[in-house]
């Protein structure tokens, strides 16, 4: 069945705990709360154990629909957990590429390392990691009868712009409401990347997410990192990836304001230089184009909506919960 564009985002949460009720269980709950809040779709695996191959294929085809993949797992032996991995398994780029992945973990020490090692398996599954992700303490969990819930109020706030900015990356991604001013080009919404990218691309990918606050980053630029002319890079990247080079860059950039205008105190033409744009009255344009409202006045849309909190056991649209058994893969997270 063709599903339309106008059908809630599908988000796929992907949690690899060490034993229950765990820390990255609550927060993963968290999420799929958010994604209903903000009227999305969630499906949560939260594995426990070891994942039969009658699970395989259930695990492939939801991965199959989701428009978007959150990965959550506790900090275990300086990596993400062996659940998780288990699950990752079971899946390929074929079920990533071209959908916008989120980042989540809980830690009971101080390194970031959870989260770079799943950013690599997401970009090597073709994945596009959103910008912002989630690091939660153990301090930040309560245990309260036989579950733990997230009670700091700053993290279920950025859990909230979390889910949002994903919702963003992946209605736009999968070509919904994609009739703005100033995009596309007329030949209908763009298509998801559908395997692999090629070397070249996939370095210019890698190039452009790392330095598209550069106000030089031009169409050149980029295609000297994939070793292509202008014309052949900007055809077969929009062929590759389904969208236009500025089109791409503009969505980067636009994301790391929105994360600018929420977390910080930032005047608005300072982050408009922050993220890539020279001329400030463009940068409203644009950013009124994309989203129907000035940066300011989304700046203060976002502070009116964060003052509620999404609660820990919030209902989701969930439609599959998967935990099975234990193992002493770790501490409890």
């Amino acid at each position: 069945m063709t599903r339309s564009t106008r059908d809630p985002v599908r988000v796929l949460l992907l949690g690899g705990s060490l034993t229950e009720p765990s820390r990255s269980g609550a927060l993963l709950e968290v999420a799929a709360g958010a994604v209903a809040a903000k009227g999305g779709e969630s499906n949560q695996w939260h594995l426990h154990g070891t994942a039969g191959d009658d699970l395989a294929d259930e695990l492939r085809e939801a991965a199959r629909v989701a428009d978007a993949i959150v990965l959550v797992t506790p900090q275990y032996h300086s990596s993400f957990s062996g659940n998780l991995k288990q699950l990752l398994d079971q899946l390929d780029s074929g079920q990533f590429a071209g959908k916008p992945v989120g980042l989540m973990s809980t830690r009971g020490g101080h390194a970031v390392i959870a989260t770079e090692h799943l950013r690599s398996v997401a970009a090597a599954m073709r994945g596009l990691v959103i910008p912002t992700e989630v690091v939660a303490h153990d301090t930040d969990f309560l245990r309260v009868g036989d579950r733990y819930e997230l009670t700091t109020q700053v993290l279920c706030e950025r859990v909230l712009r979390f889910v949002e900015e994903l919702l963003w990356f992946a209605a736009r991604l999968r070509g919904a409401g994609e009739t703005r001013a100033g995009l596309g080009d007329g030949s209908g919404p763009p298509k998801p990347w559908a395997g692999q990218l090629s070397p070249g691309i996939t370095a210019a990918v890698a190039f452009i997410r790392e330095n598209y606050a550069e106000p030089d980053l031009t169409l050149d630029t980029a295609s000297q990192h994939a070793h292509m002319s202008r014309y052949h890079f900007s055809r077969t990247f929009k062929a590759q990836t389904g969208r236009r080079f500025i089109d791409f860059v503009t969505m980067l950039r636009l994301s790391g304001a929105r994360k600018l205008l929420a977390e910080t105190r930032d005047p608005v033409s300072g982050i408009c230089h922050a993220v890539g744009y020279r001329d400030l009255a463009h940068f409203e344009r644009t950013f009124k184009a994309w989203f129907a409202m000035s940066p300011s006045e989304y700046r203060a849309k976002y502070r009116t909506e964060v003052r509620v909190v999404v609660p820990p056991a919030a209902l989701a649209r969930t439609t599959t919960l998967k935990a099975v058994g234990h193992d002493n893969d770790g501490a409890d997270r």
